[in-house]
C-alpha cells in the first residue's frame, strides 16, 4: 500500500499529513493556499485551478516550501477493533507510525518530534490494546 506524505515548511514551522492518495495531498495542500488567500485578502481571486493556485503562491511566498514524499507500507494495515473510538487526529497518528513518518520526522528535527510523536503513539497503542 502507498500512501503521501505532504510535507509543507514556513516561517511558523513544519507542517506534515499523511495521505492515502497523491490527489489527498494535493487536495490539502490547495486548502493551505486557499486559507493564505482568504487572511491575506488579496486583490485577485484565488485560481479553481489547484496547481495553478499553487504555483502562485509558492512563487509569491519563496521563503515557503513543500514536498508530497511517496511511501510503501509494507504487509496489511492492522484491524482496528470496531469498538475502538479514533478522532482524525490519532488515525493520523496511527498512519504516521505504521508508515515510519515518525522516525522521517525525528531524523529531520530530532529536537522537536521526537517526545511528542513517541507520547501519542504510544497513548493510541495502549488504547488499541485494552
Amino acid at each position: 500500500m502507498k500512501v503521501f506524505i505532504l510535507v509543507i515548511e514556513n516561517d511558523s514551522g513544519v507542517d506534515v499529513s499523511p495521505h492515502v492518495t497523491r490527489e489527498g495531498a494535493t487536495l490539502d495542500l490547495y486548502n493551505y493556499v486557499q486559507i493564505y488567500w482568504s487572511e491575506a485578502a488579496l486583490d485577485t481571486a484565488i485560481p479553481e485551478d489547484a496547481s495553478e493556485a499553487i504555483e502562485i503562491y509558492f512563487e509569491d511566498n519563496d521563503l515557503d516550501s513543500y514536498s508530497i514524499h511517496e511511501r510503501t507500507v509494507k504487509g496489511a494495515l492492522p484491524d482496528i477493533p470496531g469498538d475502538v473510538d479514533l478522532d482524525e487526529d490519532e488515525i493520523k497518528i496511527v498512519l504516521e507510525a505504521l508508515t515510519g513518518l515518525a522516525e522521517y520526522l525525528f531524523e529531520q528535527s530530532p529536537g522537536v518530534f521526537a517526545a511528542e510523536k513517541h507520547a501519542r503513539v504510544e497513548a493510541i497503542y495502549n488504547k488499541l490494546k485494552d
